[in-house]
């Protein structure tokens, strides 16, 4: 199993790029069923056993919280409405949100900065800035929770909108909306 220098496996990059083609692929194609959408993209790629695991997981926990997951994308997505972002960044955002309330095994720097490659990977570097934005709220929404999934009360959060805006200031409210290549 190849690791970088910390130990930490280079091949969950895969697994997320079939995650988030899986969570895509549900959006287009909402009435076609996961194990349709599974072998059919599945056939198409070369990933290990344990890759495979991943992403499942990853895809089916994502399409199974939808609700929620959509809920805080369009909580912290302030002044945009999340039917302005493109599908395919959408699909990232989804997938990365899933990690930072589910997966305990994940920091969630490396969960965001992932999407942000993930999103340039699929052809938006525009919306890294976004992306990076929108995660960074999430996280630092959560974070002191005790458990991944409750929310914070108003008397909790202890913060302003200014401290919930990304690593880079301010979210950039007038950029045009992020198409998709494909």
């Amino acid at each position: 199993m190849a690791t970088n220098g910390s130990g930490h496996r280079l091949g969950r990059r895969d697994g997320r790029i079939l995650a988030v083609q899986l969570i895509y692929a549900h959006d287009v194609s909402p009435l076609t069923d996961f194990e349709t959408h599974w072998h059919g993209i599945v056939e198409m790629m070369e990933l290990g056993e344990e890759d495979l695991r991943f992403a499942r997981d990853i895809a089916e926990g994502t399409v199974c919280n939808l609700f929620e997951i959509n809920g805080l994308i369009g909580k912290f997505s302030r002044n945009w409405s999340i039917s302005r972002v493109g599908k395919v960044t959408m699909a990232v955002l989804r997938e990365a949100v899933y990690e930072i309330l589910h997966r305990d095994d994940i920091p969630p720097p490396v969960t965001i900065n992932e999407a942000i490659e993930l999103v340039k990977l699929f052809g938006d570097e525009n919306a890294a800035g976004f992306v990076n934005g929108v995660l960074d709220a999430v996280r630092n929404h959560f974070a002191g929770a005790e458990e991944p999934g409750r929310v914070l009360g108003p008397a909790e959060e202890g913060g302003g909108e200014e401290e919930r805006d990304g690593a880079n200031g301010k979210m950039e409210n007038d950029l045009p909306a992020v198409e998709d290549a494909g």
